[in-house]
């Protein structure tokens, strides 16, 4: 508080300034601010329309057994896809392809790379989703909700190995993540969404 006749700042509780022995004063004390909104660690990303929070209306993160599911379907349409091109190769070079590739390392590397293609191109397209998560009504956003970057997916898809790396774990994080992110999800700041 404070006189208003000297202007002498004073603690509330007095009833005469002890300065010039005025009775009146004025409440110079303002009330706190309110505290700010609580701002969570990770936020929910927006609904991919744009503005605020997920819509759980229409969409919800997808739990682990659509994203296998879909992988079962992503996987064998790739292996379906290399089939049919070493058919080609042995019409036209007349030699099965799979013969000259005989080292089973070398022919795991091809299939994941072949995969990592695979799901870079469709997850950063206008689909926002490979075949089999399209099939399961999944699409793949950014922490914005946005589509993908070429950059971006081909980023979370090689952190995909890592996530094999881990024996697993990585994909098995789906289970214990509030926001249903595997490791490689986390490493590209996206999330798996499925549409109601």
């Amino acid at each position: 508080m404070q006189c208003n006749q000297c202007g002498l700042e004073v603690i509330n509780t007095i009833k005469v300034c002890p300065e010039c022995g005025n009775t009146q004063f004025v409440n110079t004390q303002r009330p706190p601010p309110p505290p700010p909104p609580p701002q969570p660690d990770d936020p929910l990303p927006p609904p991919p329309n744009g503005g605020g929070a997920i819509n759980s209306q229409d969409y919800e993160y997808a739990g682990f057994f659509r994203r296998f599911f879909a992988f079962i379907i992503d996987y064998v349409i790739v292996a379906f896809f290399m089939g049919f091109v070493a058919g080609i190769f042995d019409e036209i070079f007349g030699t099965n392809i799979v013969n000259l590739v005989t080292n089973e390392d070398l022919i795991t590397i091809i299939l994941l790379l072949a995969l990592i293609i695979y799901h870079t191109f469709f997850e950063s397209s206008k689909q926002q989703a490979s075949l089999g998560k399209q099939l399961l009504r999944l699409k793949v956003v950014n922490k914005d909700a946005e589509k993908l970057s070429f950059a971006n997916a081909l980023g979370r898809n090689m952190g995909r190995i890592i996530s094999n790396l881990t024996f697993g774990i990585g994909y098995l994080m789906v289970f214990f993540t509030e926001r249903r992110q595997s490791l490689h999800d986390k490493m590209a700041s996206t999330y798996i969404l499925h549409k109601k």
